[in-house]
């Protein structure tokens, strides 16, 4: 067991202290060693009051072993000393922080031969550590004169991106009495459905500085307030006294409320299954949420390591721009004659009839309430919630579409954010793109796409299991299971063969020019066909890296993930 201290660069400003343990070893051993007899009650003081990490080497405590055939391998381990090291951990409430390049930590050094590595030197943290260095990220450092991996952590706190970030609509605004009146008057005001949007955005801000203010400040005035109302000399003769504890307890309440949803929508949990009030539970998702999307360390082309901010959302933009972008010598443009039979006329005057408001407010009815929203910043609770007010603007401008074959370009304004495929993703090429859109452009595909369910059936052919009401993907994982079973058994001169074709980029490198065709050689009334092509040629998209907005592009191929 060892003290540290952490001190600024170029001073000796003590910036924090904390606890670290190192552990190598069996942790029967290393436990009896570092944790005296009272190591329960020293683990209570570091997880209430101090930093706490730690770092080990122990196959016992953090063992991932396989074979450089593929196969997992389990090492003979003692059962009662990795329990007792979790018992420990959560006794500290510590959190294992996973490495940020090369996954096997040991290994036999140069010794050419079949041989195992394990991962095994790890880094733990607790959460008043987590509080204090947000940021921390974990390196395996190249082996170099023993056979373990040394660890370089970064727990530095990373300097904020500045830059344009995106409005949000938070859902405990809804919660407050004057919201509905600020709605009304907004939206019930003349104009385009942009120039409303835009009116909103402006005004709601306003008066969440003015009105509504900051949660977590009220609820610690009201806090104050409560507990010094009993500490006055006549409490107990004064009925007033009283009376404004009830009402500040009242009001406190409704502040907790307000408050576990703004967490809980931050954390995107399931309030039904994690709610009851646990605003630690929430608060602790969000910490983690954050620190999983923050990408502050990235690979080039070259295996160089990207650290700055503006490199990084640099390299990130070019990446994107390269999916989206039809190359000057692509691929030829395959004929898909006679691929589809023809659309009979009774689909067609279905396809083709108005949207109704009943369809509209029927989609949103479907829409996950706190699903990420688009560049407005309002999510599909918004409209839910305050359907008698934006309702008839809504749905004008989507009826507008379709009458005219035209998507305007505030509308289709799609947020790009890069999910990681993997965990401790290091290169562009282990992310996936997912496009953000508003709730209004939604709704308008929403639509389009219940019409084209009503012929599906008659157009896809069953052989297919994906995108089709009914069917399964999976169908097909069983069907190729059954196919390789029976190559395998199967007896004769004649040889068999299977082809895999990677799809992996169908959504990026669609062309916009097969989705127009494909749609005319079905049959699809000219309306409808124009309408499916105003909301996919119209886009235009902005990178949100590291919660900062980028430039905007507009993109000459592909259709929109999310």
């Amino acid at each position: 067991v060892g003290g540290g201290t952490a001190v600024k660069d170029g001073g000796p400003t003590v910036a924090a202290k904390g606890v670290a343990n190192g552990v190598y070893g069996s942790w029967i051993v290393a436990k009896t060693i570092s944790w005296p007899a009272n190591r329960h009650r020293q683990g209570d003081n570091v997880s209430a009051q101090r930093r706490h990490v730690a770092t080990g080497g122990n196959g016992s405590m953090f063992d991932v072993l396989r074979e450089d055939d593929g196969e997992a391998h389990q090492s003979q381990r003692n059962p009662s000393s990795s329990f007792t090291f979790g018992l420990q951990s959560r006794a500290f409430g510590s959190v294992m922080v996973g490495p940020g390049s090369t996954a096997d930590g040991w290994g036999p050094g140069d010794v050419v031969q079949k041989w195992s590595c394990r991962e095994l030197d790890r880094w733990i943290r607790n959460e008043v550590w987590s509080v204090m260095c947000p940021d921390n990220m974990v390196f395996h450092l190249p082996r170099l004169h023993s056979d373990h991996t040394p660890l370089l952590v970064r727990a530095c706190r990373a300097p904020r991106p500045t830059g344009l970030k995106p409005f949000h609509f938070l859902a405990s605004r809804l919660t407050h009495e004057s919201f509905d009146s600020l709605v009304e008057h907004v939206w019930s005001s003349r104009g385009s459905y942009d120039a409303k949007v835009g009116d909103f955005i402006s005004k709601a801000s306003e008066w969440n500085s003015n009105v509504f203010g900051n949660i977590f400040q009220r609820k610690r005035r009201l806090l104050a307030r409560i507990g010094g109302i009993p500490r006055t000399r006549d409490f107990g003769r004064n009925p007033f006294l009283r009376s404004l504890e009830q009402r500040l307890k009242v009001e406190l309440d409704e502040v907790l409320f307000q408050e576990e949803l703004l967490l809980l929508q931050k954390s995107q949990r399931d309030w039904v299954l994690f709610g009851d009030r646990n605003s630690s539970y929430y608060h602790q998702l969000l910490k983690h949420r954050r620190r999983k999307n923050k990408i502050v360390v990235l690979q080039d082309e070259m295996g160089v390591m990207i650290e700055k901010h503006a490199a990084l959302q640099s390299m990130a933009v070019e990446f994107s721009k390269n999916i989206y972008f039809v190359p000057q010598f692509g691929q030829p443009v395959v004929c898909i004659s006679g691929s589809f039979p023809p659309l009979e006329v009774s689909h067609s005057r279905l396809i083709a009839r108005d949207i109704s408001e009943s369809k509209v407010l029927g989609a949103l009815k479907k829409m996950a309430p706190l699903k990420a929203p688009g560049v407005d910043g309002l999510h599909a609770l918004f409209f839910q919630q305050k359907w008698k007010h934006v309702g008839p603007s809504v749905c004008a401008q989507i009826f507008d579409i379709w009458r005219e074959g035209r998507v305007p370009s505030s509308l289709n304004m799609t947020l790009l954010v890069l999910i990681p495929k993997v965990d401790n993703s290091m290169s562009l090429m282990q992310f996936r793109p997912i496009s953000l859109l508003n709730v209004v452009y939604k709704l308008l595909t929403k639509v389009l796409a219940e019409r084209i369910k009503l012929v599906v059936p008659s157009l896809i052919n069953p052989a297919q299991a994906s995108f089709v009401p009914g069917r399964h993907i999976t169908d097909n994982i069983i069907i190729a299971q059954e196919l390789i079973h029976s190559m395998r058994v199967m007896k004769g001169k004649h040889g068999v063969m299977v082809v895999k074709v990677d799809l992996e980029k169908a959504y990026d490198f669609l062309r916009w020019e097969f989705v127009r065709d494909t749609l005319e050689l079905v049959g699809f009334p000219r309306a409808f066909v124009e309408a499916v092509m105003a909301c996919v040629t119209s886009a235009s998209k902005q990178l949100q890296w590291n919660g900062v907005v980028s430039e905007e592009f507009k993109p000459s191929r592909g259709i929109r993930q999310g």
